[in-house]
């Protein structure tokens, strides 16, 4: 089959086993990459001389002298040593090949090359051991049958207790994933706060744990029966990195581009990002919130005809004075006219909703913002903050995105009676550079700035000047400021919106 294939150029397969199609040559006459219907746009393979014709729409003409050859091929089934059952979803792999095939749900599986040769074949599925077959021979012309058996792995027991902090309470309902190249497991906690799987097996896994109300955690863990307890403590705190699903809701009746969660494929429009190909750089994994991820070209799924709606669960923020913090992207651009298309960021109580801003665009970046919530609207036990994008007519390419999302949740911090005219200004910051003021501590006191999560942001140092002048790190966010004093430990939040 000699195909006019867009951006690849020309491609000759091998068909003569159609169960079992194989690339055997190829010119590629287009420097552009990816999808769209650029390149290749008509193959002529039956002149009498043999040449193809191939007309580029960009390039041009090309004219091309094939050597057909025959695939070697390579097929076969796997099946459990033990129970002979057929085992779906082994990774198939010629070593030192681009060959890289899973079986089906049947346990076969069929691949082949353009050239035969001697390889060594790697079979691996998770919970099986690893199987290397040496020195097998591919013929071209030819289908060689390599049919395997893989022996079990042996499982263990893991126990994962998720309590939550400050506190200590066990967190219910908690989600873990575990993933690898071998695995990709998602399970919850029980009422205890604890996971028991007594069918795990060894390895290296990045584990992701998270919950509605605390912060994502997220690490490396090496896992066997000798080390099969893992213990997690969630920071109290109303945070999304979107590394997890906690049942954020859409709606709207835009036709394309709704918002969905996803790793962000980039799409370019006269040179800019319209929509963004990475998440903010904040928190876990690499995932956000964005308006249409098809990827390009970039009028495929950007949002189109009408509005689509983000609406966050419901947070209890009744005992608290709350700040909301959040990175996002806004692009707008093309159309006929001037763009009149808006992001809106709402927040409801369950009674009344009001507009807290329409945000400006953000040309090819993602920015932060911050709103101190009871300026807007009575602070309730059902509140939800929720994200509006919509094209309005003439209409224009528009794209969005939502990440890093938090809402102040701590309380009741212990402070020092030195910390009672304790103050830390500008809050929020804009610029990530701060003031502390107090005429009460001691020429040895000390400043050091933590994330939510506790983690050490700045190392402490002495506190120097009244007022002293530091600078947060340059994400936005809500920060602890914790000033020591002669043992006695002071805190205040302050919240950074970096421009």
């Amino acid at each position: 089959i000699v195909t006019s294939h867009y951006r690849d150029g020309v491609t000759v397969h091998d068909a003569s086993d159609p169960s079992n199609i194989i690339l055997t040559g190829y010119y590629d006459s287009n420097p552009e990459s990816g999808q769209g219907f650029n390149g290749s746009w008509g193959a002529w393979p039956y002149l009498p001389s043999g040449i193809i014709l191939n007309a580029d729409i960009e390039e041009g003409l090309f004219i091309l002298q094939p050597t057909y050859t025959r695939a070697a091929r390579l097929e076969g089934t796997v099946t459990s040593a033990s129970n002979g059952v057929p085992l779906s979803a082994v990774s198939v792999s010629v070593v030192s090949t681009a060959i890289a095939e899973n079986t089906g749900i049947s346990g076969t599986y069929a691949a082949g090359l353009a050239q035969g040769g001697t390889f060594d074949v790697t079979f691996i599925k998770g919970g099986f051991l690893p199987v290397t077959v040496s020195n097998v021979q591919l013929v071209s012309g030819q289908t060689t049958v390599l049919d395997v058996q893989m022996t079990p792995d042996i499982p263990f027991t893991l126990q994962v207790n998720v309590t939550e902090t400050p506190g200590g309470d066990p967190v219910e309902g908690a989600t873990i994933t575990f993933t690898n190249s071998l695995f990709d497991i998602t399970a919850t906690t029980d009422v205890n706060g604890v996971l028991v799987d007594e069918n795990f097996f060894d390895g290296t896994y990045e584990v992701t744990v998270g919950h509605w109300g605390h912060v994502t955690q997220c690490g490396s863990y090496t896992l066997n029966a000798d080390n099969n307890s893992i213990s997690i403590q969630l920071q109290k705190l109303y945070y999304d990195d979107f590394a997890l699903d906690f049942g954020w809701e859409v709606t709207g009746a835009a036709t394309t581009g709704v918002w969905e969660r996803g790793a962000p494929i980039g799409t370019d429009y006269e040179g800019n990002l319209a929509n963004p190909d990475s998440d903010s750089g904040d928190g876990c994994g690499n995932f956000a919130f964005i308006t249409g991820n098809a990827g390009p070209p970039v009028n495929i799924d950007d949002v189109d005809d009408g509005a689509t709606i983000l609406t966050s669960p419901s947070m209890d923020l009744s005992d608290m004075d709350p700040g909301l913090s959040f990175q996002y992207w806004f692009y707008t651009g093309g159309g006929s006219s001037a763009s009149n298309d808006e992001m809106l960021v709402r927040v409801s109580n369950g009674i009344d909703i009001v507009t807290l801003e329409s945000l400006p665009t953000t040309g090819s970046s993602w920015h932060s913002a911050f709103f101190a919530l009871s300026s807007f609207i009575t602070i309730t036990d059902n509140m939800q903050v929720q994200f509006h994008i919509q094209d309005a007519a003439p209409g224009h390419l528009v794209e969005g995105g939502i990440d890093h999302f938090v809402i102040d949740f701590m309380e009741g911090v212990a402070d020092g009676h030195k910390a009672d005219n304790l103050r830390i200004f500008p809050n929020p910051s804009i610029n990530g550079e701060v003031f502390i003021a107090n005429g009460s501590f001691s020429s040895s006191a000390t400043v050091r700035i933590l994330d939510l999560q506790g983690r050490e942001l700045m190392a402490s140092k002495p506190l120097t000047g009244n007022p002293a002048r530091i600078v947060v790190p340059d994400h936005s966010g809500i920060y602890l400021i914790e000033v020591t004093d002669q043992g006695e430990r002071s805190f205040r939040r302050v919240a950074v919106a970096h421009n």
